[in-house]
């Protein structure tokens, strides 16, 4: 959007929020389909439950939005408050580096860092490289566990995580997804898979994304 309509960060949000946002939450909504049929829940109830819940946490998440911002001095301006809001920052952010510079001006032809476009043919290499590896070597069972997709679609989740969530996700999903596993694979399987489920259905999609990922 950036390329076509450069200078306009309202617009660029607003292609954003309509069309990639609602495709996320479309996906979501589907996701919670199928959590659904694997639960045995009837579709009619599951599709009713979404489309009432989806009005309630409207609602909701209006009313608090708009009492947070009459009650708090400073929302999201004063970096010495708790109320810093590092994701609606990663959006602005966002907004000014896609919409109102324009990527060409950053990543193009007369940016700064247009050899970040690199990165682009290494993405495409990367998976290559792994089943080269696996076949070179296929006593190395773990080379063909290595997902490199996954791993650098886990990259997009990490903005606005600082350097302590995301060790804290490498030790977490190291610990369950290879020590607990390995060494106790029964514990594993009754306690880590019932805690993601919780996890799953307690927290918003966004974040049980970056679980799903630690497993």
């Amino acid at each position: 959007m950036g390329y076509i309509y450069p200078g306009y960060p309202v617009a660029n949000m607003l292609f954003r929020v309509y069309g990639s946002i609602s495709t996320v939450q479309a996906i979501t909504f589907l996701h919670d389909f199928k959590l659904g049929h694997y639960m045995k829940i009837p579709p009619t109830t599951m599709f009713m439950a979404q489309i009432f819940g989806t009005l309630i946490a409207t609602i909701v998440y209006l009313g608090t939005a708009w009492w947070l911002m009459e009650t708090i001095p400073d929302l999201c301006e004063d970096p010495s408050s708790i109320w810093t809001c590092p994701t609606d920052t990663v959006f602005y952010n966002g907004s000014v580096i896609w919409g109102l510079m324009g990527p060409r001006r950053i990543f193009g032809d007369s940016g700064t860092y247009s050899a970040i476009n690199w990165f682009f043919l290494m993405g495409a290499i990367a998976p290559v490289l792994v089943w080269v590896a696996s076949k070179a070597f296929p006593k190395q069972d773990w080379i063909r566990l290595v997902n490199m997709p996954v791993l650098i679609a886990t990259i997009a989740a990490m903005p606005p995580a600082t350097a302590v969530n995301i060790s804290t996700w490498i030790i977490v999903g190291f610990l369950s997804g290879f020590v607990v596993y390995r060494y106790w694979p029964d514990w594993w399987g009754d306690i880590i898979m019932y805690f993601l489920v919780l996890l799953m259905l307690a927290l918003p999609s966004w974040r049980c994304y970056c679980i799903l990922v630690w497993a």
